[in-house]
């Protein structure tokens, strides 16, 4: 709304001065007898000064309509007495329109229409799901400029949950729905796009492979159409977070597996390009990789979070090719951090992206540590309010920043949001975008072009999850909604310290490679706009949480 207030003082603008145009018009009309487009239209000098009058009263009239409440469209008619009436007709997305003056002359009814344009409307808010638990994970912007989401479901599918993906068009229309499981569940935590315009997206699933749960990784093509699926589990609980696609054409998977009294490790499988295991490795005093990138020399980096190193640390790994240990290091302080994201810089060092309990404004802030190519710390920052708030996503941004996503419980209501920074970490931007409901987490964000595409999940009642989009302008801003708001994060710079450690190194030898029969169905999922203002716009003609030291808005299955 508060856009929209500018624009209303714009529109108010562009229609005097329109109706300017209609009182010259009208007087050229009289002196040529010929309107250009409306050949048949007649005026003699009492009809010039009628659509005068008219013209002069178009901006009083609009100055109480309300774009936002216009829906995709506005046609309306004013009487302005004396046989006279205004019509106005404004296509709100596209921001064109057109004013129809009418007035009469004894018997004859004479008309003028003029074509004029707005501003348009910028952004979108849209829901997607029935009843039941729909978590969104991840979204990317496609090469058609629509977009692409994915999380899990208990509402469609084959079984107890099943992995959700959606295409949209630009405005958020879906233009079609998938989901693939089996009898049990399947849960997917990341997912990317393939450089021959598919989808390759891994979790877990306990509807097939080894054990009680195996690591899941699904291929398709750009209609969501499977190209092939594979599991790779040992005869336990094994479950992938995170995967990358290697220089030699097969993948590394990293995720966690169960050993026992000993818990969760660390654990890193790499196939080559057929899917076969080409070795798998343990990291011991660890819980999970989060995160994974290839190096520069061909060895991985891994990030996730240990509670053997002073309470609780986010720990990371840096191998060789074949998964040995180069160096670990542990990042913290004195209570618990974690590091859940991770990006390669140009400078060849490393952005690490987590949560700290120990640092911060608040209970629990957003913490990012640059690091050079050694892990040395080159500086860190917190990012948070009063309350719990925590990092979905970090990734580049097209001027050399980066941008994180974020779930909120310290800004308005709560929510889901975004932080924007310059190569330091110096915030640039900060939305909020969120309401009173039971739960709501961000958990994507990309940029568009012309703003950002916003993704994550809504609670509407208590266990009804739906994914959520925000399409924003560069500014983070939806016109005609309520529930944009700017966030004003508490930016610190915390002594964190990066700490030698060691841990158990192991190859694993029963880690198995299989070919689930997924079930895919084309379910018809409901969408629903999600800004009160927007419930008649329309277009023009999870996933689990890695575990961590902290809860908050992420949600976990």
């Amino acid at each position: 709304m508060k856009k929209y207030k500018r624009k209303s003082q714009v529109f108010l603008s562009v229609l005097i001065v329109l109706a300017m145009v209609l009182t010259i018009g009208a007087a050229l009309l009289f002196r040529s007898r010929s309107f250009r487009g409306l050949s048949s239209l007649q005026v003699d000098s009492d009809q010039a000064y009628t659509l005068a009058q008219s013209g002069l009263a178009i901006g009083e009239s609009f100055v109480d309509i309300d774009p936002c409440s216009a829906g995709p469209s506005m046609d309306q008619t004013y009487d302005l007495g004396d046989g006279k009436s205004l019509r106005i007709k404004i296509d709100t997305v596209s921001g064109s329109g057109t004013i129809t003056s009418t007035g009469t002359m004894g018997s004859s009814v004479q008309v003028l229409e003029k074509p004029f344009v707005t501003p348009p409307l910028e952004g979108w808010a849209k829901a997607y799901g029935d009843p039941g638990a729909d978590r969104l994970v991840a979204v990317e912007v496609t090469s058609d400029g629509g977009y692409i989401c994915i999380g899990d479901t208990v509402t469609y599918g084959a079984g107890g949950a099943d992995i959700l993906l959606i295409k949209t068009d630009s405005w958020g229309t879906i233009e079609w729905a998938k989901t693939y499981g089996g009898t049990g569940t399947e849960y997917v935590n990341s997912f990317k796009k393939d450089g021959d315009g598919g989808y390759i997206f891994g979790g877990r699933t306990d509807s097939f492979g080894e054990g009680s749960a195996d690591f899941i990784l699904i291929k398709t093509d750009s209609s969501g159409n499977i190209t092939w699926a594979s599991t790779y589990g040992r005869a336990v609980f094994d479950h992938l977070y995170c995967f990358q696609q290697t220089s030699d054409g097969g993948y590394v998977l990293g995720g966690s597996s169960d050993f026992g009294s000993a818990g969760s490790d660390f654990t890193l499988v790499k196939i080559n390009s057929s899917g076969t295991v080409s070795w798998a490795k343990r990291y011991g005093s660890s819980q999970a990789i989060t995160a994974l990138q290839q190096t520069s020399e061909g060895g991985y980096l891994l990030t996730g979070f240990s509670d053997s190193f002073n309470g609780g640390d986010g720990l990371v790994i840096k191998t060789n090719s074949l998964g040995n240990v180069t160096w670990i290091k542990a990042y913290g302080g004195p209570q618990n951090e974690s590091i859940s994201e991770l990006l390669k810089t140009d400078d060849g060092g490393y952005l690490f992206g987590g949560s700290t309990y120990g640092f911060g404004a608040g209970q629990q802030d957003i913490l990012l540590i640059k690091a050079d190519s050694s892990g040395a710390i080159e500086w860190a920052k917190t990012y948070g309010g009063t309350a719990n708030d925590g990092i979905a996503t970090l990734q580049h941004t097209g001027d050399g920043g980066y941008l994180m996503s974020f779930w909120t419980q310290s800004f308005g209501p709560g929510g889901l949001g975004f932080i924007k920074t310059d190569s330091s970490g110096n915030v640039e931007l900060a939305k909020n975008y969120g309401d009173l409901s039971y739960q709501e987490a961000c958990k994507s964000i990309q940029e568009t072009g012309d703003g950002y595409i916003v993704a994550g999940y809504k609670a509407f009642t208590f266990n009804d999850f739906d994914y959520i989009l925000f399409k924003t302008d560069s500014q983070g801003d939806v016109d005609c909604c309520d529930l944009d708001r700017d966030a004003t994060p508490t930016v610190t710079d915390p002594a964190v310290t990066a700490t030698v450690v060691s841990v158990l190194e192991s190859s694993l030898f029963d880690v198995i490679g299989g070919s689930p029969p997924l079930t895919v169905t084309t379910p018809s999922v409901t969408t629903q706009a999600v800004c009160p203002q927007q419930q008649q716009q329309e277009e023009p003609p999870g996933g689990e949480e890695p575990p961590g030291p902290g809860g908050g808005g992420g949600g976990g299955n």
